[in-house]
């Protein structure tokens, strides 16, 4: 048996339940789509990491799977919501606005260029530029 394995189980950690629920939304996607965005709303509402994984999902341009993966994601949210009020996700939306506010919108341009790549250079270019303008520091913004 695998020590690491047992050990984390033994301690009641979340890690192995979250690649499960991401394994079977791997599994799942062709054929059972609902049940894949079920799995990946799961992960995510254990451990919010495995979010990014969706963004393949939105590469594809699969809005059946995306939209079911949203409503996944509500369902599966409200049943804590209901338990214990709206106020644990305040307080997550807050610590990722002040942990990762500065990369949201360099990333939302990255991924909106990238979706108009289809011959579109000069997009890109822009998005682009207007990225590296956004990463890094100004004269006039350093005080």
């Amino acid at each position: 048996m695998n020590v690491p394995i047992l050990r984390t189980l033994a301690y009641a950690q979340i890690n192995m339940h979250v690649l499960a629920a991401i394994l079977a939304t791997l599994h799942w996607y062709p054929r059972h789509r609902l049940a894949s965005a079920m799995a990946l709303a799961l992960a995510v509402n254990l451990k919010i990491s495995p979010v990014v994984l969706a963004l393949s999902f939105l590469w594809a341009a699969d809005v059946r799977w995306t939209a079911m993966f949203v409503a996944s994601l509500i369902g599966i949210g409200a049943i804590p919501a209901v338990a214990y009020g709206l106020e644990p996700y305040a307080n997550l939306l807050h610590n990722l606005r002040n942990s990762y506010g500065r990369l949201v919108s360099p990333l939302l341009l990255l991924v909106l260029a990238w979706k108009r790549r289809a011959g579109r250079s000069s997009a890109f270019e822009e998005t682009n530029q207007r990225v590296s303008t956004l990463a890094t520091p100004s004269e006039s913004r350093i005080t």
